[in-house]
């Protein structure tokens, strides 16, 4: 009994594996995949064969039923779905004679032809398509029609004169903003945030790559004579502070008991040991608020504007010490080998303090861009 009940367990398995269980939910593509795989494994399946013999007419009934009736529907993009229907025909047309045991079941027919002229339609109706968008002469609209170049290279390449369609839609979408990022300098430190500068002008450069937007310098939209802008960036220092200079010294009294302080007549002589600890703190403390905003140059008016405030300490530590040093720390007694550090530059002070103003920038500009 037991026996029987394999038995008939296997033969479950192979039919289900057949495909047979997909052929009747009516998934007749899926049934006549799982069939020709089946036949791979095992040629001699007649599960696998009289399933493929009954789902192929199926299949291919269901899916040219499909495509009749996609060509008749008023969908802009019905060629694109006829042709997803030829690529599945043509798809178990392939699977089907890279079998020998399917082969010998039935002869499958190639849609090849008629796969390349739902191409070619996809292709002409994405690029009338983009051609139109082009013509209503908004950002918006000009961003459809790259994508609907795109696609229409993507399905006849070289689609007429597609190259410069694709050009022309990106330029038309593309949002062109001038940066004018205001200079400082110090003369008494020496100071200037062309390090700062530099730094979102190459992040700026990276961002223009990847999003319908282009940003320029004030020096390149000179060089090139470029003066009409959809946006203008304006980033300035509102106010900045560095070397701010604190000093703060700490005396405090340690002591320890039952320290050994010599021996006499061969017995050892334990007191309470002291000392006096000078601890010197030193920081310098820098600062700046950066003020964003961005503007409509052709009536000035107001985007959005943020201040990012930045802050960066430098820290120094070190100590002296009176008395014996046994009532001291591990700790301390490695602060009293510290002195005096020669605090960082000024210059580099400034670049410190702006580096948490520069991550707040980018996100605030990423996120503001991140749409177009």
């Amino acid at each position: 009994m037991k026996k029987y009940l394999i038995i008939c367990f296997i033969g479950f398995l192979a039919s289900c594996s057949s495909g047979k269980k997909s052929l009747q939910k009516g998934n007749y593509v899926d049934a006549v995949i799982k069939s020709v795989n089946r036949l791979r494994a095992d040629p001699k399946n007649t599960n696998a064969k009289q399933t493929l013999r009954q789902a192929y007419p199926l299949a291919l009934s269901y899916e040219l039923k499909r495509i009749d009736d996609t060509k008749l529907s008023s969908d802009v993009y019905k060629w694109e779905k006829v042709l997803d229907s030829y690529k599945s025909l043509n798809g178990i047309y392939d699977e089907i004679n890279r079998s020998p045991a399917a082969l010998s079941v039935l002869k499958p027919r190639s849609f090849a032809q008629e796969k390349e002229d739902a191409k070619q339609k996809s292709g002409e109706v994405r690029y009338t398509l983009g051609e139109k968008r082009l013509q209503e002469g908004t950002k918006q609209s000009a961003k459809n029609a790259y994508f609907d170049f795109i696609a229409a290279n993507s399905f006849v390449p070289e689609i007429r004169d597609v190259r410069n369609k694709i050009l022309e839609a990106k330029e038309k979408a593309t949002i062109h903003v001038i940066v004018d990022q205001i200079p400082i300098s110090s003369l008494i430190f020496g100071l200037t945030n062309e390090f700062f500068q530099n730094k979102i002008s190459e992040f700026l450069l990276e961002f223009s790559t990847r999003e319908f937007v282009r940003f320029y310098s004030i020096s390149e939209a000179r060089k090139i004579n470029k003066k009409d802008f959809d946006q203008k960036i304006i980033i300035r220092f509102d106010d900045f502070v560095v070397g701010q200079t604190y000093v703060k010294e700490r005396v405090e009294d340690f002591s320890k008991d039952s320290v050994l302080i010599k021996t006499e007549k061969g017995k050892p002589v334990y007191a309470t040991v002291k000392a006096k600890l000078i601890t010197f703190s030193k920081t310098i403390s820098s600062s700046g608020l950066l003020d964003f905003k961005i503007v409509n140059p052709n009536n000035n008016s107001l985007l959005t504007q943020e201040k990012f405030p930045g802050t960066f300490v430098w820290r120094n530590e070190w100590a002296t010490y009176r008395g014996d040093d046994r009532a001291l720390t591990d700790l301390q007694l490695d602060l009293t080998e510290q002195r005096e550090a020669q605090p960082p530059a000024p210059q580099t002070l400034f670049i410190e303090f702006t580096k948490p103003i520069y991550d707040q920038l980018v996100s605030k500009i990423r996120n503001f861009y991140v749409t177009y």
